[in-house]
């Protein structure tokens, strides 16, 4: 019976009905965006063998002896010992 008034109302006002459809569908869809997002970066291990020793390399420059073509041309090369 309340199942039949319920039904009944939501066809009578079709603007409370989309409105309420819209907000369900929102409210689900960032549920899931947040859960995902906080799922691939706090939940899941890193691709790596040792996530705790990785380290990034970020050296001042091209180091003597290597090849300065290879790099990015604003950096200078070290100049090896004398």
């Amino acid at each position: 019976m309340n199942l039949k008034l319920a039904v009944r109302n939501l066809f009578k006002n079709p603007f409370v009905t989309a409105v309420a459809i819209l907000s369900l569908a929102l409210g689900i869809g960032a549920n899931a965006a947040v859960f995902s997002l906080f799922d691939q970066v706090l939940l899941r291990e890193l691709p790596v063998t040792d996530p705790w020793n990785n380290r990034r390399n970020t050296g001042a420059g091209v180091r003597a002896g290597n090849d300065a073509r290879c790099c990015n041309s604003r950096l200078q090369p070290v100049p090896g010992p004398a």
